[in-house]
C-alpha cells in the first residue's frame, strides 16, 4: 500500500505538477496545504487542507498519521538578492513544517534552494 502523502506548495509549479504525477500513477492519497482563493491551482482529485505555510498551528491536524510530509514552500526565481525574502518565507516555512509534521511524520522531503542561496553569499 503506497503512503498517504501531504504537501505544502501544492498549487505552486513543481507542488501542482507533483500532485498531477502522483495522481495519474494512482495508489496515493494527496492532502495539499493551500491558501483560501488558491485551492483552483491545484490538480483535481486531491484532498484540501486550508492554511497557512508559515502557522503550523493552521494546519497540524490536517497531516495524516505516517504520512510522507513534502514541503515545497519557497520563493519563487531564487537568487541572491531575495536573501532575507528567503529567510522570511523559506526559513519560516521550513520551521513551521518541522513543528508540525512531528504529529504525523513518516518521513520529510524539503525541496528548495534556501540553503544554496545563504552559502552562495
Amino acid at each position: 500500500m503506497k503512503p498517504q502523502i501531504f504537501i505544502t506548495g501544492g498549487s505552486g509549479y513543481i507542488g501542482s505538477r507533483l500532485i498531477k504525477k502522483l495522481l495519474e500513477e494512482g495508489g496515493y492519497r494527496i492532502h495539499a496545504l493551500v491558501r483560501r482563493g488558491s485551492e483552483n491551482k491545484l490538480p483535481e482529485g486531491c484532498n484540501i487542507i486550508y492554511g497557512n505555510a508559515l502557522d503550523a498551528g493552521s494546519y497540524k491536524y490536517g497531516i495524516p498519521n505516517g504520512s510522507v510530509f513534502i514541503h515545497l514552500v519557497g520563493v519563487p526565481h531564487p537568487s541572491p538578492a531575495k536573501k532575507e525574502l528567503f529567510k522570511k518565507i523559506d526559513g519560516v516555512s521550513i520551521q513551521q513544517a518541522v513543528s508540525a509534521a512531528r504529529i504525523a511524520m513518516y518521513l520529510i522531503l524539503f525541496i528548495s534552494a534556501f540553503l544554496n542561496i545563504l552559502c552562495a553569499l
